[in-house]
Order: C-alpha cells, then sequence, then structure tokens
C-alpha cells in the first residue's frame, strides 16, 4: 500500500514538473528531495520531459553552469568542445562568420549539416534568433531513436535550446546586468613569411621599402558587450525581458559585427493552474561590414620590399603600391577599395497554451512565427586593381525575406497504472510552413568613386559581364504526424517507441510521405545486485531511422533557369527585339526521396559515491542510405525515373550514394573533490569515429561525376583534384603522389614520376577527424573560481596550400614572398603537389580560461557582485605548419561569397581568417 501511495505521489510531481514547472523555469534541471523521494532531473526528449532516470537513449543536457566562458556571441560557443560527438568548429576567427556544426560526424553530402535547432520547444529555428545570455539550457538528442520524433528533419541531430522566462518564485523582481570588453590579436604559431632582408637574400625582386604586411593589414579588435535583465513571479503570472548588445570587431579594420537581441517572455496560470499559457516574443538586429579574406592570402605573399603607397600612380590606380603582375595585389588596397556588408532584422513570436483536461491527460498548443529580413551589398572602387578596375567599379545589391510558420498540438497522457508499471504517451500533429524570397541587382562602369551601393542608378552598364538582375521566390510544406509512448517497469526496466510520418512538398511526386519509427530500452543493474557505493549503472540500446530534406524544395522538379539573350523578331517594325531564353539544367525525378539515417545505439550511464562520479558511454553504428546526389545525365538517353520519357538536361537529382560510419563516445565527470581548502570538479568527453566509408554509388546512365571528385585545383597549378570519392573507400580521401626526396639539384622526387597520371596516385591522406576530446576543469577556494578548458581533434589531415605554392626556393621567389615553417627541405624546383604538404592537423588547445571573484555582499538588494577575467585560444599543441590546424568538413572557395563544396573537405585555403587570441574583463551585478 506504501509503495503505491509512493509511485503516485512520485507521478503527482512528476506530471507538475513536466507540465507545468518545467514550461516555466528558468532550467530544465530540477532535483529535490520530497519525504526520502528523489525527484530526478527532467529531461527535454523532443515533444515531452522524461525524468533522467528512464532515459533509454543517448542525450546530453548542459545547464548554465556548464557553459563555456569568455566572449561568447554565438549559442553554439557555449557548448563548442562539451558533448562528445559534436564537432562545433570556425575557421579562423571572424566574427561575421557561421559556425560548422556536426553531430557523429559525417551524417549528409549535399543538405545542411547543421542539426535540427529547437528552440523552447519549436523545431526549425535559427540561432540568430538567440543570444547566448537568454539560453537557460541547451539538450543534444545525439541517437536516431530519440531524434527520431523529429523525422525528415532530423538526420543531423537535434539541438534544443531552452530559455530563460523568469527570475525567482517568491514575489521579488530579480534583475541582472552585465558587461566585459575584450581585446582579440592574431596568433600564427607554426608559419611565418621572409621578411625584406631575407627576401631579398633569396633573389627577391627590391621595391626599396621594408613592408610586414601582415602587421600593416591586422589590428587589436575590441570586443564589447552589455546585457540586461528583469524578471519575476507574482502569483499566478511570471515574465522576464531583456537586452543583449554586443560589438565584435575582426583584426582587420573594416571587419565588424553589431547585435541587439531582445527578448519578452509572459506566462500566466489559471483554472487553479490546470491552463497554462506563455507568450514570448524576440526582436533581434545586427549589422555588420566585412573584407574580402584574400587579404590575408596576400599579406603572406605581397612583396615585403613593396611600399603601401606609391602616389606616382594616383590616377590610376589610386595611392596604392600595384604592380601589374599575375595573382599580386595590394593587401591594404584590397582593404580599402572593396566593401561587404549588410544588416538582418528577425522577429520570433510564440504563444503556447496547455489544458489538464484530467489529472494524467494534458493537451497543448503552440504557435510559432518567425521572419528573417537581410539586406547585403558589395561594392568594388572603379581603382581596385584586383576586380574593379577592369569594370570601372561595380556595386551590388540584394535582399532576402524568409519565413517561418509552425502549428503544433499534442495531447500527453501521464499515469502510474500500478505499483509497479508507469506510462506516458504523447501524440502530436505539426505543420510547418517556409517560405524564401528576394531578388538583387549589380551594375558596373561608374563616373565617381561613391565607396558604396547605394546608388545601382550611377552605373552605367547594366548588362553583360559583372552585372545581373534577378528575383526567386520559394515556399515548402511539411505536415507531420507523430506518436510516442514510453514505459516504466518498477524502476528497473524501461522501454521506449515512436513513430513520425511526414509528409513534405519537395520530395519527388512518389515519394512524398516517410515514416520513421524507433524504439529504445534500457535496464537499471543497481536494482538488480547489489552493487555497494553504485547509484546508478544503466545499460541501454536503441535504434531508430532519421530522414534528410534536400537542400532545396524543388530538386525533384525539372529545373529552367535564366538563359543567354537571343535576338528574336517579335514586331516586323522593330530592330532590336531581344529576350532571355530559358534554358533546362536537370531533369524531373517524382522518386527523389528522403536521405535516410539508420542508427543503432549501445550505451551505458554511470554514478557511484553518492554522485560524486558520474558518466557514459555509447556505441554507435550508422548506416546513411538514399543520399541526395547529382548525376550527369547524357542528353537524349532515357529517363530511368520517368518510363518512357528521355533527359532534356544533362543532369538530375537523385538518391545515389550510401555510407556508413560508427564510433564510440565517453562522458565521466567528478564533482567537488576537495582538495585541502580547495574544491576541484572535472570532466573529460571523448569521441572515436570510424572511418566513413562509400558503401555503393549510383553511376548508371551516367558518370556521377559531381560526387566522385571534387572541383578544387591549386591557383596556378595544373595538378588534378585533390579529393577523390571512389566506391568502397573512405569518404575525404586525398589522392596525389608520393614525395621520394631531394637530389643534388634541389628537385623534388615523385612516385609516380609524371606526376599529373592521375592513374597512379595513391591515398595519401584523409580529411576527415578520428577523434576529438574536451577536458574541463573547475576549482573553487573561498569566493575565487579558476575554470579552463581544453579542446582537440586528432587524426584529420589537412593540405597546406601555403607550403605548396610558397615554400620552395623557386623563381616564384622573385614576385611572391616565400613561406618559412620547420618542414622546409630546401626544394628550388617549381611546386608539385604530393603527400609532402599534406600534414597530421591534430591539435590539443587552451580553449578558453576564466578567473572570478564573487564579492560577499551583506545587503539584499544587491546579493551578486562577480568580477572576472578571461582568455580564449591562450595556446595550442600542434605540428601543423599552417595557418589553423582546425577541422574542414567541406572547401570553402575564396570570395566575398564563399561558395561552398562538400566534396573537398581538409583543404586550408590561402584566404584563410587568421586565428586569435582574446583577453577580456568584465563585471555581473544581481539586484532585487
Amino acid at each position: 500500500m506504501f509503495n503505491l501511495a509512493k509511485a503516485l505521489f512520485r507521478t503527482f510531481l512528476f506530471v507538475s514538473i513536466s507540465t507545468g514547472l518545467c514550461a516555466q523555469t528558468d532550467s530544465l534541471l530540477l532535483i529535490d528531495q520530497v519525504e526520502g523521494i528523489k525527484i530526478q532531473p527532467s529531461v527535454n526528449t523532443g515533444y515531452s520531459y522524461l525524468s533522467s532516470d528512464q532515459i533509454a537513449t543517448s542525450i546530453v543536457t548542459l545547464s548554465r553552469n556548464d557553459f563555456n566562458k569568455g566572449n561568447i556571441y554565438n549559442p553554439w560557443q557555449l557548448i563548442q568542445g562539451r558533448v562528445p560527438g559534436l564537432s562545433i568548429t570556425r575557421v579562423g576567427n571572424n566574427p561575421n562568420a557561421d559556425f560548422d556544426v556536426r553531430m557523429r560526424g559525417l551524417s549528409t553530402i549535399n543538405s545542411d549539416a547543421t542539426p535540427l535547432i529547437v528552440i523552447d520547444g519549436v523545431a526549425g529555428m535559427d540561432i540568430n534568433q538567440l543570444d547566448p545570455n537568454d539560453v537557460a539550457s541547451i539538450t543534444i538528442l545525439k541517437d536516431a531513436a530519440v531524434a527520431a520524433i523529429y523525422g525528415t528533419r532530423a538526420a543531423t541531430g537535434v539541438v534544443i535550446f531552452n530559455t530563460l522566462k523568469k527570475g525567482s518564485l517568491n514575489g521579488v523582481t530579480d534583475i541582472s546586468i552585465g558587461s566585459y570588453v575584450g581585446v582579440d590579436n592574431y596568433v600564427l604559431p607554426n608559419i611565418r613569411n621572409l621578411t625584406a632582408n631575407e627576401y631579398i637574400a633569396r633573389g627577391g625582386t627590391d621595391y626599396g621599402a621594408n613592408t610586414d604586411w601582415i602587421e600593416e593589414v591586422t589590428e587589436t579588435a575590441i570586443s564589447k558587450a552589455a546585457n540586461a535583465s528583469v524578471g519575476g513571479a507574482f502569483g499566478n503570472a511570471h515574465f522576464r525581458a531583456s537586452a543583449n548588445w554586443r560589438s565584435n570587431q575582426g583584426i582587420v579594420e573594416g571587419v565588424e559585427n553589431e547585435r541587439l537581441n531582445t527578448r519578452l517572455s509572459l506566462g500566466h496560470s489559471l483554472v487553479n493552474g490546470r491552463l497554462r499559457v506563455n507568450a514570448s516574443a524576440a526582436v533581434n538586429s545586427s549589422e555588420y561590414s566585412d573584407k574580402a579574406s584574400d587579404i590575408f592570402t596576400y599579406a603572406m605573399i605581397y612583396n615585403p620590399t613593396a611600399p603601401v603607397y606609391a602616389y606616382d600612380r594616383l590616377a590610376e590606380v589610386g595611392p596604392y603600391f600595384q604592380q601589374d603582375l599575375y595573382d599580386f595585389y595590394n593587401p591594404i588596397a584590397l582593404r580599402d577599395q572593396q566593401l561587404f556588408g549588410g544588416k538582418r532584422e528577425d522577429l520570433l513570436v510564440s504563444f503556447r497554451g496547455e489544458f489538464d483536461l484530467f489529472h494524467n491527460l494534458t493537451t497543448s498548443l503552440v504557435y510559432t512565427q518567425n521572419s528573417a529580413s537581410s539586406l547585403y551589398g558589395q561594392f568594388y572602387s572603379l581603382k581596385d586593381f584586383q576586380i574593379g578596375s577592369f569594370s570601372q567599379g561595380i556595386a551590388k545589391r540584394t535582399t532576402d525575406d524568409q519565413r517561418n510558420e509552425v502549428f503544433t498540438g499534442t495531447l500527453r497522457y501521464i499515469e502510474q497504472l500500478n505499483a509497479q508499471i508507469g506510462v506516458q504517451a504523447l501524440l502530436g500533429v505539426e505543420r510547418q510552413v517556409r517560405g524564401n524570397e528576394g531578388f538583387g541587382a549589380e551594375v558596373r562602369q561608374f563616373l565617381f568613386d561613391a565607396n558604396t551601393w547605394n546608388n545601382l542608378g550611377a552605373g552605367a552598364i547594366r548588362d553583360g559581364a559583372n552585372t545581373d538582375v534577378y528575383s526567386y521566390k520559394s515556399e515548402d510544406v511539411l505536415n507531420s504526424v507523430f506518436a510516442q509512448v514510453n514505459l516504466n517497469f518498477n524502476d528497473t526496466y524501461y522501454l521506449g517507441a515512436t513513430l513520425r510520418s511526414d509528409s513534405y512538398s519537395g520530395f519527388g511526386a512518389n515519394n512524398k510521405t516517410g515514416y520513421f519509427p524507433s524504439i529504445s530500452a534500457a535496464i537499471e543493474l543497481t536494482n538488480l545486485f547489489d552493487l555497494s557505493n553504485t547509484d546508478q549503472l544503466k545499460l541501454r540500446a536503441s535504434y531508430g531511422v532519421n530522414g534528410g530534406l534536400p537542400d532545396r524544395p524543388d530538386l525533384s522538379l525539372g529545373l529552367y533557369e535564366n538563359g543567354p539573350k537571343k535576338d528574336l523578331d517579335l514586331d516586323p517594325n522593330t530592330t532590336d527585339d531581344v529576350i532571355v531564353e530559358p534554358v533546362q539544367t536537370t531533369n524531373p525525378n517524382p522518386e527523389l526521396k528522403w536521405e535516410e539515417r539508420r542508427e543503432f545505439n549501445l550505451g551505458l550511464d554511470f554514478s557511484f559515491a553518492n554522485s560524486k562520479l558520474t558518466g557514459s558511454l555509447d556505441i554507435y553504428n550508422r548506416t546513411i542510405k538514399d543520399g541526395i546526389g547529382r548525376l550527369v545525365m547524357p542528353i537524349g538517353t532515357p529517363n530511368e525515373f520517368i518510363p518512357g520519357q528521355f533527359n532534356s538536361a544533362s543532369a538530375t537529382w537523385a538518391n545515389i550514394f550510401d555510407f556508413k560510419s560508427g564510433g564510440f563516445e565517453a562522458m565521466i565527470s567528478y564533482n567537488k573533490a576537495q582538495l585541502g581548502p580547495v574544491q576541484w570538479t572535472t570532466s573529460i568527453n571523448f569521441a572515436a569515429y570510424q572511418e566513413t566509408r562509400i558503401e555503393s554509388m549510383k553511376t548508371e546512365n551516367g558518370t556521377g561525376y559531381d560526387f566522385i571528385r571534387s572541383g578544387y585545383r591549386f591557383v596556378g597549378s595544373s595538378a588534378p583534384p585533390l579529393i577523390e570519392h571512389r566506391e568502397g573507400q573512405a569518404f575525404g580521401n586525398i589522392w596525389g603522389p608520393r614525395f621520394v626526396g631531394v637530389d643534388d639539384n634541389g628537385n623534388a622526387i615523385h612516385e609516380p614520376v609524371n606526376t599529373t597520371n592521375t592513374d597512379e596516385y595513391s591515398i595519401i591522406g584523409n580529411a576527415l577527424p578520428k577523434g576529438q576530446l574536451g577536458w574541463y576543469n573547475q576549482f573553487e577556494l573561498k569566493h575565487w573560481t579558476l575554470s579552463f578548458f581544453f579542446r582537440g581533434t586528432f587524426g584529420h589531415d589537412l593540405v597546406n596550400t601555403f607550403r605548396n605554392l610558397y615554400e620552395n626556393e623557386h623563381q616564384f621567389s622573385n614576385t611572391w614572398n616565400s613561406i618559412v615553417t620547420d618542414k622546409d627541405l630546401g626544394l628550388t624546383s617549381a611546386p608539385v603537389f604530393s603527400d609532402l604538404y599534406v600534414e597530421d592537423a591534430s591539435y590539443l588547445r587552451l580553449d578558453n580560461l576564466q578567473l572570478a571573484y564573487d564579492f560577499q555582499l551583506d545587503n539584499e538588494w544587491m546579493p551578486k557582485l562577480r568580477l572576472y577575467f578571461a582568455a580564449q585560444n591562450l595556446f595550442t599543441i600542434t605540428n601543423y605548419a599552417g595557418v589553423d590546424s582546425e577541422v574542414r568538413w567541406y572547401n570553402a572557395w575564396p570570395s566575398p561569397n564563399l561558395r561552398e563544396d562538400t566534396l573537398a573537405p581538409g583543404i586550408e585555403r590561402r584566404s584563410t581568417y587568421f586565428p586569435t587570441r582574446t583577453f577580456l574583463i568584465g563585471f555581473e551585478i544581481g539586484l532585487k
């Protein structure tokens, strides 16, 4: 009888937490002790919550105390390196660049690789709508079983951001204020270029100056942030309002990002707590300016004897020293004569209502709408020696408007059927509509340099090269039905299952709907065996299927694009009739379907010594089926996807490849170990990846060329592409000749001797990492707190383009500067790509450090005052002799609008933005 009452009481508490408090509190980690019953942390599993002891899948939740410290202006930085298997990278430190996020390595080739972002329960959100200061907790749904509840959008994983919604519960309004200021400087530990004297000694052309171009183009960048929030709860209502302002400069003058994020959340409980309503709104505004990344290329290789300015050519190229040589551009001129930038406005509104139909049955309705409006511009001066001067100046302006509406309805049932069996079930429907539209115009030939894009009408030529005018609009719809059930048998055996059906407008006509099931099970071994000093030892297993959406909603159609202009006699009375002829670029494919991730996960969760030592282990195996790729199809051949029709275009989007991967993950923490007067908390996470192997690749009726080989080549090099993918081999393999040695004349010896004979190439490296590591430590002594975090990635290779092109003592030295590293072998022959320039880029980095002091103030109105000092990227241990040893998951081409090539990972472009080291000081104040 007591056990039944205890179970019912526990169920009642869990219902209250999961349906009420969890929707309102600042943290989803609720731990309490009521009459000897331990209420486990409540974990967000997608559309509902489970107590942590019932979890049978791979989930990681981090609260505010777990987040990274420092100059954090993007929410991804909060958990960078903190979760095994979640890779969050950004090459260099351009404040305008996005982070590249990968869950458990490679999950897709053509669709967006970033995990699905869920903000306060609403899927498909944009990370730019969220400020790090507003994040209460982050939950990562890692394996396919737990992510299957999100169906076609979950193949790349799911990350759930929960925001702060109110202050204290005691009727007192909480006010918090914070600010910091920081400085950034570039870091190049293992690579440098020649000084002017060294360059002259090597036979370089002497223009008479002594210029350190890296010092000329870089500066100390200033980062500033200020935030304020007010929140509280009074009676049955709660609120929170926040404003966060940030300004981050880059280390190149003119690179800056300024952002203002505001958020308001209101909630109220009615009908004796049975009805709960919440409304929130976020308005975000950002403005940025940028410079071409080519500045870093020429800062490394421009002649160090050249002066910055040469006023004798003022009328021709402005005041800058320029020479009419191939690939030779003054980086200061690029900085001043090219301009890129824009602004973005985001609006997010959300309404949520929950009603307890019965004590064990709750229904909820959620409506969310978010919109984003972007305005972008680029300008090349008519004296810009690289691009603008050939067109007498170029200006471009583009707009892009995005809209996303999500409606979700759920019915949740929680019941303790008897003393041993508890059940939680969920049934839901969802509809998501996304729209995207915009236009742009580009003109050339200006009479005067306006240094702006705000008067396109001043461009005299609006037709031909370096001109454009276009507009576009698209919309897609995703309709879904999903169900989930979780069973608890005597707090020892746990079983879960989900099923989601998605119908997506962007799939082929014959494959609009997909079904995504999962099943999971766990057993708590401490309830079966006498394990002394063991709090938890839970073994779990799961299997699930997820989908991946295509890049665009129209790939299954026969696409037409604007072709060249064509003379056509439409009116016999005129002679200048011209039309734009449409050109078909792809064939239709009604069989196009979702990419599919099938994953099996086996895990172990453990806790010892009253939760002093905790952790988890996971091993997984995944198969990616029906990956979407672009097949090259000969025009006139039969269309295999539409019997009786023929290909009228040279390409078709189709499901063409399968690949497999797997890995191992571990996460171990020791909490508050007592070292004399010091408390030490440490946590380490590790992930090991199996190679991603291409199981099959469809090439029937075509070559599949766009998938098999990348299109990358070195500037000035006739070598074939570097990255090649073949069926039965690992993804990301780097191919090329092998370096054998140096002959007596300083010439490189290669195997094969004919270095352009691709048939004799061998695999000389692989771009994908084999493992990653994160190690966090915190020491507390009275009012002082010291924390630091190491992050590392291992086993990935990078192609060092600077070494390949500029390390040799060749005649090129007479034009370009040379690169100096400890790997220089004194070669004098012309650059030839080989394994000599493919390097192991493994690294271990002291990613961030913080020293804080908390003042103990003897007053009620200001209970918190914290001062802190923080640093980021203090040092990196690596043998890589390039600019940045970070993983390259794709190839970014060096242009103002970066072109991504997912088929060519592992290449360090010459235009890599320099990494930086950051130091900052700040404060936090709490008021009541």
